[in-house]
């Protein structure tokens, strides 16, 4: 059975579309990321150092 290749260009052919996180309250699912696998993890360490660096006015 041959493997079905896909193309760099194929992949590239539709524009990525963003969330505005402005727009939604994504407090509660990136906490419950601190007890999900590791990316999520990192993830929700991530904002709390962010969320950190944004409160620290020095």
């Amino acid at each position: 059975m041959a493997a079905n290749k896909t193309s760099k260009k194929e992949f590239l052919k539709d524009t990525i579309q963003h969330i505005d996180i402005t727009k939604h309250n994504v407090v509660p699912v990136v906490e419950a990321m601190k007890r999900m696998a590791f990316t999520a993890r990192d993830l929700a360490r991530a904002a709390d150092i962010y969320d950190k660096m944004l409160a620290d006015k020095e």
